[in-house]
């Protein structure tokens, strides 16, 4: 679960950092 948790934020943190990059 922990690392379920984990994988989302990361996704979520990757997928602004490529919102703000364009």
């Amino acid at each position: 679960m922990i690392s379920s948790v984990l994988n989302y934020f990361c996704c979520l943190s990757n997928s602004i950092l490529f919102f703000n990059f364009f």
